[in-house]
């Protein structure tokens, strides 16, 4: 009887333990990323090639979260990885899918046709009521696997609802799962352009309005810079400045405030007066020559001088968060301080952001 008793204990003990060590997806995903990475050689680029699982959901799901990972961990380790639109745009013309099992010499040839170095491909499988997934790194030069990471993974809601075995109140329960346009937006902002490069051409009140500008962005929402101006034409002027950008709500929409020294010119319509001598008599028989002063009309004076001055703008900046090429039509009112004088510019602006 004591032998069966510890017998039973041990095996409860087994039990325990193994379910102590199973941990759930997302966690066993992170983990697996993080394990594989240690054998991507820096400077490399690494795709997620395929992940077999019974389940197209399911094998979708691996990949996108196997990629938000490893992008993750990429700027740490020094490599780059592949976004899944880049990969279904790469698997498009070839004989095999994201969610079939691949083996080791199709993995490296198909690495070789998307020019990557690192291919990672994984499998879930069932194994008495849990999941084990076990996902490997290739290197594509020579075939050898790098490295390969194992977890058992719960038979939780969320593996019920992703595999489509879950009872409809499971499926109601599930937590939201990323979709493809998620994926490309985190994308996206993983390889977003920080810095703007521009030249822009418009119109300031008596001339041309020449410029060449460069802003870096500070997140999504402000970015600093600089700008000069040159204006040639019947109002000739030249200013520099520094410049800050708010873009409203992440918007292409900003509003911008300069300030920044310069020469500027300015029409400014003065009065013209004439005179005319007339003798006043001094009732002695003298009298002397007086002018008397009258206002016959205006004329237009152009004046010039240095002078500090701020500027606001609004504008709007289109394209190249991710293709690099873009314009932004502006409208702004330098405002010279010490002529207490304004001046509208507007134009656009083109260049190219990385």
């Amino acid at each position: 009887m004591k032998k069966v008793l510890l017998l039973v204990a041990v095996l409860a003990i087994g039990v325990g333990t193994s379910y102590a060590q199973q941990i759930g997806l997302d966690n066993a995903i992170r983990n697996a990323a993080w394990g594989l990475s240690s054998g991507v050689e820096r400077g490399s680029s690494v795709a997620v090639l395929s992940m077999h699982a019974g389940s197209a959901r399911m094998s979708d799901y691996l990949i996108n979260e196997t990629i938000v990972a490893l992008m993750g961990v990429q700027a740490m380790q020094g490599f780059t990885v592949m976004s899944r639109l880049q990969l279904d745009q790469a698997m498009a013309g070839l004989p095999f899918h994201t969610s079939d099992w691949i083996d080791n010499t199709a993995a490296q040839s198909i690495g070789r046709s998307m020019g990557v170095q690192f291919v990672v491909t994984g499998t879930l499988e069932s194994i008495a009521g849990f999941f084990r997934l076990r996902m490997q790194v290739i290197d594509v030069e020579s075939g050898g696997v790098r490295g390969i990471h194992t977890a058992d993974v719960q038979n939780d809601t969320l593996v019920a609802y992703l595999m489509g075995t879950g009872t409809p109140l499971q499926m109601v329960a599930a937590p939201a799962v990323a979709t493809q346009q998620q994926l490309i937006d985190a994308h996206e902002v993983e390889n977003a352009r920080v810095n703007w490069l521009s030249f822009g051409l418009g119109g300031r009140i008596g001339g041309f309005l020449l410029s060449v500008n460069y802003d870096r962005d500070i997140g999504r929402f402000f970015s600093l810079g600089g700008s000069a101006a040159l204006v040639l034409g019947q109002n000739f002027s030249f200013d520099g400045s520094f410049r800050a950008q708010l873009f409203i709500g992440g918007s292409p929409f900003y509003l911008g405030l300069g300030a920044g020294v310069g020469m500027f010119s300015f029409d400014r319509w003065v009065p013209v007066y004439s005179t005319t001598p007339t003798w006043v008599s001094d009732g002695w028989g003298g009298g002397f020559w007086q002018e008397t002063r009258t206002r016959t009309g205006t004329r237009n004076e152009r004046n010039s001088s240095f002078a500090f001055a701020v500027t606001p703008a609004i504008g709007l900046r289109l394209g190249g968060r991710t293709q690099g090429f873009f314009m932004s039509p502006f409208l702004n009112l330098p405002i010279a301080f010490n002529e207490s004088e304004t001046s509208v510019s507007f134009g656009t602006t083109v260049g190219r952001a990385w």
